[in-house]
């Protein structure tokens, strides 16, 4: 998610929270909920946890009254005769921003990292880092000619420079007064020194065109044409999400992605597999609760696309697959960030007489493509029915226990004596540890009967009507 806060000058020395105190310094930018310094990392962030009123508990959002999203702003009558103690402002001058000047849906991003960005100084990430990128945690430890992975501060200012320098949005922003090219090439040349490579350019580049774009819209002077058209529009056409990564043509503040890319700033690549973190129910779907037709999928980043493919495999209870049991099923997108997969239908065989009559749930590895060809890694669910079963999952196997009192077909419980679905005649039968389908002798006479008065008395009938 990306978070832009557009404070004033008034606002200066009086922020707080994961986004550092609004300053000319970096010195102040981790200091806890208890104003005690910290580091970036995982101490700092928890300080600000919210524990009250917390947006993810759904009694707290569901009780928030509609936010007006009408930008309005106030019109104060002049004072004429200063100095005036009191100034009266109210509904009469209240009036709706003016509908060209807002930013419109283009300035909207992919979600790529954690990170707060105040005008034009960007504020790091304060989530936990990977192994390979906790260099970064120890900055202040290390001397500043001491660079990673081959870069040196020649070779990084030659790498942001050239890199602002193909950009359009950056091009057409340098004339913007708010807009400082060179403080953000720093910034770019710092990121570098600071991870050891360029993971964090797109932000630099993202906080030229955010600054450059909140002044276009706030400064009228830029609304006004100058040879055919304004600066607010020349800005806005090829103010394109992360620069389109490079992998995509910026037309009219839209990315227009090259061949096998993807996503509204072209950084999908669709020829790689996206990653899944987890999956609903946490992997155990409930036919009791849910019809358990479909199943989401979390993780990222997935493609709004016909060849986006959810894949399921068959498995038993220890993880191993059954056969050649693999299905391939079209994903039904929901978000950059979860699809949803329909499960196989499973049709259950029609039982003859004696035969078992405990199915076990049904269990599979379910994994996605956003091409259809190269899929993520496999998370596993389990279909089953708690009105019977209790299932466990440890790893890559599945526990399941059924109800001594029950048989199963596929995942459906059916108590002693119930009838099978498919013919009404048969009932489960439980002998100790064995469960089976058997005739009801009673049902069965009932059936025979109105055959046997069919038999006797239609031909009586048809004698009486030809002598």
């Amino acid at each position: 998610m990306n978070v832009y806060v557009v404070p004033s000058i008034n606002d200066v020395g009086k922020s707080r929270g994961l986004c550092g105190k609004l300053s000319n310094t970096d010195t102040d930018d981790f200091v806890k909920r208890d104003e005690r310094q910290s580091r970036p990392g995982h101490e700092f962030s928890e300080s600000w946890r919210v524990t009250k009123n917390s947006l993810f508990d759904s009694n707290t959002y569901n009780d928030l009254k509609p936010w007006d999203v009408l930008t309005n702003y106030c019109s104060c009558p002049k004072c004429d005769n200063p100095p005036c103690n009191t100034v009266q402002c109210g509904p009469m001058q209240e009036v709706k921003s003016c509908q060209k000047n807002r930013p419109s849906d283009n300035t909207k991003v992919i979600p790529k990292r954690s990170r707060c960005s105040i005008h034009a100084r960007r504020k790091r990430s304060v989530v936990e880092h990977s192994r390979d990128t906790r260099q970064m945690m120890s900055i202040h430890k290390r001397a500043a000619q001491d660079w990673l992975n081959g870069w040196t501060k020649e070779n990084a200012t030659v790498f942001c420079q050239k890199h602002f320098d193909v950009s359009p949005s950056t091009q057409a922003c340098r004339d913007i007064p708010t807009v400082n090219v060179t403080k953000n090439i720093d910034d770019c040349v710092f990121d570098i020194w600071a991870s050891g490579g360029t993971d964090f350019f797109d932000a630099a580049l993202d906080n030229i065109q955010t600054t450059c774009m909140q002044e276009v819209v706030m400064n009228s002077t830029f609304h006004q044409e100058a040879g055919g058209e304004s600066v607010i529009d020349k800005v806005f056409k090829v103010a394109c999400p992360n620069g389109c990564h490079m992998k995509g043509d910026c037309v009219n503040g839209k990315c227009r992605c090259h061949a096998n890319y993807s996503g509204s700033d072209c950084s999908i690549d669709n020829n790689s597999p996206p990653a899944l973190t987890e999956v609903d129910f946490e992997g155990l779907c409930d036919v009791h609760d849910d019809s358990c037709r479909a199943v989401s999928v979390f993780g990222g980043r997935f493609v709004d696309s016909p060849r986006t493919k959810c894949r399921f495999k068959h498995v038993n209870e220890n993880g191993n697959i059954l056969d050649s049991d693999v299905r391939v099923l079209t994903a039904q997108f929901e978000s950059l960030f979860e699809v949803a997969c329909p499960i196989p239908v499973h049709r259950s065989k029609r039982s003859a007489l004696g035969a078992t009559a405990e199915d076990r749930p049904r269990a599979y590895y379910v994994s996605v493509s956003n091409n259809g060809v190269t899929y993520s890694q496999e998370k596993i669910v389990v279909i089953y029915d708690s009105t019977c079963q209790t299932c466990t999952l440890s790893g890559t196997s599945v526990k399941c226990v059924t109800a001594e009192n029950y048989c199963t077909l596929g995942t459906k419980c059916i108590p002693k004596g119930g009838r099978y679905p498919y013919e009404g005649c048969l009932v489960c039968d439980i002998n100790g540890k064995m469960k089976t389908w058997q005739d009801d002798q009673a049902c069965r006479s009932c059936m025979n009967a109105p055959v046997m008065w069919i038999l006797v008395v239609f031909p009586a009938f048809i004698m009486f009507n030809i002598f």
